[in-house]
């Protein structure tokens, strides 16, 4: 059983069906789905009415047990909530060692940041440094990650624009640094992230 006893109801969230994934398997964790139901992935929204497993809002704590998942997709959905610090922390709680976590979503120089009414911010590439303990900020959080992949992602027409600033983190800086952001306005923010613990 991958959910807390106690969490059977949290809130207004209901657990629907934890069968997707067997006990010997990998434990992938899609959150924040929306109509993108993936198979062999438990997949969690709070939306009624649409196919997922897990009925939970992200805004309230997971209800996971410690140290289960393997995977975690959070595909287009942090800049939705009201406290992404908090979620990143129960994701890393419910997290394995070494568990990989894939995270994209809007840059801060992205239209579609201010496009939907739902947005309530837009991330820089550099949103994640902190929670290495490489930097001079990072005794503030207690989740770990290694950041393997990090990526800006722009428009289609824009794609050697792409390549040239993501050739190194310190062109990314550079990039996100100076007037070129304004010029060539980025989509979004791509992370995989390894959990450390």
């Amino acid at each position: 059983m991958l959910l807390r006893r106690s969490s059977i109801i949290f809130g207004q969230n209901q657990i629907k069906d934890d069968s997707n994934v067997s006990s010997d398997s990998q434990v992938k964790v899609n959150l924040g789905c929306g109509t993108d139901y993936r198979y062999g992935y438990i997949n969690v929204d709070k939306v009624k009415g649409i196919k997922v497993d897990v009925l939970v809002d992200l805004n309230w704590n997971l209800p996971f047990r410690d140290n289960v998942f393997d995977e975690v997709l959070l595909i287009d959905v942090i800049e939705h909530l009201n406290d992404p610090e908090k979620v990143i922390e129960e994701v890393y709680r419910c997290c394995k060692n070494g568990a990989i976590v894939y995270i994209r979503s809007c840059h801060f120089t992205s239209a579609s940041t201010y496009a939907d009414m739902q947005h309530k911010r837009g991330f820089s590439i550099r949103v994640f440094e902190d929670y290495t303990g490489k930097t001079r900020w990072s005794f503030q959080f207690k989740p770990r990650f290694k950041i393997i992949k990090r990526k800006i992602i722009f428009p289609f027409w824009n794609k050697i624009i792409e390549r040239l600033v993501n050739r190194s983190p310190f062109t990314q800086y550079v990039y996100e640094s100076t007037f070129i952001r304004s010029l060539f306005p980025a989509d979004g923010v791509y992370f995989l992230l390894e959990v450390v613990k």
